[in-house]
């Protein structure tokens, strides 16, 4: 894992992709934490400066004021679920469904029955886990939906695709 870099110059949290099983997610946790939890080594020396800190009191919080995010967005991840989310220091995981769906050679078919059912059976798992959930929702009344089933982190869009609908909202009702 990259994280000591990003870390190292402020950053209070890393969205890990790709993670498929314990040993993954073991890696990610321990990556943004200093020994003895975890296997960061020395060097914050731009992070303080960035929050106006002293280094005492970065070094004091750094373990606990970082976010370890992690991203269920392969067959494997879903199949290992329960053992991922049983990782101490995960506090949020994501749940990526186009690539969850390309991972079973269905891209770009995130409403496809079988990219569904282990889109539901990632967020059973993380739900059981206690760790907060989030995920993508398209439309308001998705996000709805998976904020009445207990998401507490959504991504409305991503920069092309809002960029996309504002030009859209811009034009519409203008006569062409």
């Amino acid at each position: 894992m990259h994280a000591k870099e990003p870390m190292d110059l402020g950053e209070l949290g890393i969205n890990f992709p790709f993670i498929c099983n314990r040993a993954d997610a073991e890696k990610a946790v321990r990556s943004l934490r200093y020994p003895p939890r975890g296997d960061r080594l020395w060097g914050p020396f731009h992070a303080p400066f960035r929050w106006g800190v002293s280094m005492a009191h970065y070094m004091a919080r750094a373990d606990d004021d970082v976010l370890c995010m992690v991203t269920i967005e392969h067959i494997e991840a879903v199949n290992r679920i329960d053992e991922i989310m049983a990782v101490p220091g995960i506090d949020l995981a994501v749940i990526g469904p186009g690539d969850l769906a390309t991972s079973i050679n269905k891209r770009g078919q995130i409403d496809d029955p079988e990219v569904q059912a282990l889109m539901k059976r990632a967020e059973e798992g993380i739900l059981k886990s206690g760790v907060p959930i989030g995920g993508v929702a398209r439309t308001a009344e998705q996000a709805n939906q998976m904020i009445a089933r207990g998401y507490l982190a959504l991504a409305l869009g991503f920069d092309w695709s809002l960029f996309q609908r504002g030009i859209a909202a811009s034009f519409a009702g203008i006569r062409r």
